[in-house]
């Protein structure tokens, strides 16, 4: 029974042991890990300076481990050894040596140096064998000295972070040799991660008052120049984005685009193009946006016009506002009625305004139907009253005596015509003239016709009728 127990402890603890996690240890992980994360080569193309790079205006601060600048350059995969510059080594180790340090492999490439900041420009400067220098917190009074001091130690690559503007900046970069220097000139350094918009302005622009930037942002920026040829031997100004520069960088992101390469459209005047692209769209939704406002107000105008058309047509004919030979329609054919109405309506139970409204369409109506050309001028035109009694006559002809004695018909209806009848009256008149005349002319042709055809009868008979004999006088008995 004992031995039955002891056995299945075993078991019980040989089970235990197979599925327990292991504790982490304290060995550094394994060179090809380290190795893999530094050979990552960068999006924006071979970088233009490898070996050692010294780091400085870190470890300072009590309040920060300002790790995360030697944590972006390690990930870079360009350098076999980053030097952390400080006035207190032992402090730095403290602040950089730690889990993290050993998990990316940073420990396999950190190194540190002690020292002033006076130092890194004297004659003895550590910089001295380095390849590249990161100088962060730079006074803009200092660019120059610093970057001399670059120079003089055989620099190749160096990328300062101002706290401020410095005039002369852009002489610098384009003078330095053999150092190829990119200066980063910011506003104030306020806390925040990495990773929004930022805007790279360039040389000769002054930074707005109150610039920010965060601190971890203008890192990324300054460790990410170092893989960005474009950046080199430029001074520009760097600050927190505004919404359009969110709107840029939004736009390169959709794009599938790296944070480097992001970086690197930034450098190459990218920022401009669309601020230049966006004034251009804004224009032209502008102009879009006054044609259509202008096209509008023509609608809205030319439906004023129709609407007050529209009215106009709406008022009797007497009330509208006429011109040319439609007025001189209208005045004529007023006269008439008002003439028609006092010779023979006045006395009537008929009132004026009644029988205005049943009878000037007609008399207007009348006279537009003798609208012609004007025979000099070709305007429309109306004939005067008088041309138009002439021509009615001319289709009034009616019988042989009346055109016989045409002066006493054409008195007659001129009299008529001084003595204004109603309109219809006129019209029954004139039909029934025009009627009686035609039938009278078609009997007079038809007969005419019929005389005709009998004499070629009787000329073309071959059998001559005797002559009638003349009748003998009576005798007288």
């Amino acid at each position: 029974m004992a031995g039955s127990v002891a056995a299945l402890l075993f078991l019980l603890a040989g089970t235990a042991t197979a599925w327990a996690p292991l504790r982490p240890g304290r060995l550094a992980p394994p060179s090809s890990r380290s190795a893999l994360v530094r050979s990552a080569a960068p999006e924006s193309g071979e970088a233009t300076v490898k070996g050692s790079i010294l780091v400085s205006g870190f470890i300072s601060s009590q309040d920060r481990t300002d790790s995360f600048g030697f944590d972006a350059l390690n990930k870079l995969g360009i350098f076999e050894k980053i030097i952390a510059y400080s006035t207190d080594s032992a402090f730095a180790k403290k602040r950089l040596i730690g889990r993290n340090a050993r998990y990316t492999g940073l420990l396999d490439v950190l190194d540190f140096a002690e020292g002033t900041e006076d130092a890194l420009v004297g004659a003895e400067s550590p910089l001295k064998g380095c390849d590249a220098w990161l100088a962060f917190g730079v006074a803009p009074g200092e660019v120059r000295a610093c970057a001399n001091a670059a120079a003089a130690a055989g620099v190749k690559r160096a990328v300062m972070v101002v706290t401020g503007e410095c005039a002369e900046a852009t002489q610098i970069v384009s003078s330095l040799s053999p150092t190829s220097l990119t200066v980063l000139q910011c506003g104030e350094f306020v806390e925040g991660t990495e990773g929004g918009a930022v805007e790279i302005k360039d040389a000769g622009v002054s930074l707005p008052a109150g610039a920010q930037i965060a601190r971890d942002e203008a890192i990324r920026v300054a460790t990410e120049s170092l893989i960005i040829p474009l950046s080199e031997k430029k001074a520009v100004g760097l600050l927190k984005g505004d919404k359009d520069a969110e709107a840029h960088v939004k736009e390169l992101r959709t794009q599938g685009m790296s944070r480097t390469r992001e970086l690197e459209n930034l450098f190459n005047g990218s920022f401009a193009v669309f601020l230049e692209q966006k004034a251009a769209r804004e224009k032209e939704e502008a102009e879009k946006a006054a044609e259509e406002e202008r096209q509008k107000a023509e609608f809205e105008e030319r439906q004023k016009e129709l609407e007050a058309e529209e009215a106009e047509l709406m008022k009797p004919l007497w009330e509208r506002n006429l011109t040319g030979v439609e007025q001189d329609i209208a005045m004529r054919a007023m006269i008439r009625l008002n003439a028609t109405y006092e010779a023979n309506f006045v006395e009537s139970e008929i009132s004026y305004a009644k029988f205005r409204a049943q009878n000037f369409r007609g008399y207007y109506d009348w006279y537009s139907e003798w609208e012609s050309e004007h025979p000099e001028t070709k305007e429309p035109w109306l004939p005067p009253d008088e041309v138009i009694q002439k021509a009615e006559l001319v289709d009034c002809e009616v019988t042989e005596e009346e055109m016989k004695n045409p002066n006493a018909f054409v008195a007659a209806v001129i009299e008529a015509f001084e003595k204004p009848l109603p309109l219809e009256v006129l019209e029954e008149r004139i039909v029934a003239l025009r009627d009686d005349n035609d039938a009278k002319i078609k009997a007079q042709s038809e007969r005419e016709e019929a005389e005709a055809a009998m004499a070629a009868a009787t000329s073309s008979d071959p059998v001559q009728a005797p002559e009638p004999k003349p009748e003998e006088p009576e005798k007288d008995e």
